[in-house]
């Protein structure tokens, strides 16, 4: 019997390697003769990656969201949630910027990896470029 999620993907809280904390692909490599080298002579490296599955939120969204912030009080939010499909500003999976600004902070580079689901929504790439900050 196989699981999948909405996309067709093998969900990660079934799978037997979800202990974090155990690098079993690392030690399987350095157990078959793999023996890496990291910058600096340090003892690890970390890859910084972001999975984005989607960056238009669903329109559900907007009436769940409003609804919730109306329920906490939250007026501003109430107020921009039904904006966050049409103007990025609003929208809260639209935080690129954001992401790029702290990897700046901490002088940290990053991996994107989209998710292409439907091919009738065209997002062009030009609107997925982001300026370097200052």
């Amino acid at each position: 019997m196989t699981f999948s999620d909405q996309y067709d993907r093998f969900p990660y809280y079934l799978s037997s390697q979800r202990n974090i904390f155990d690098p079993s692909v690392s030690r399987f490599l350095v157990e078959n003769g793999l023996h890496p080298e990291y910058p600096d002579g340090k003892k690890f490296a970390v890859c910084l990656t972001h999975d984005i599955d989607v960056i238009y939120p669903e329109k559900i969204y907007m009436i769940i969201g409003t609804a919730k912030a109306f329920a906490k009080g939250n007026l501003t939010d109430a107020i921009k949630t039904p904006f966050c499909r049409i103007c990025k500003k609003f929208n809260p999976y639209w935080n690129f910027r954001e992401i790029i600004e702290l990897e700046a902070k901490y002088n940290a580079k990053s991996s994107f990896y989209f998710l292409a689901l439907r091919l009738e929504r065209k997002t062009s790439i030009t609107k997925l470029r982001i300026s370097k900050p200052n």
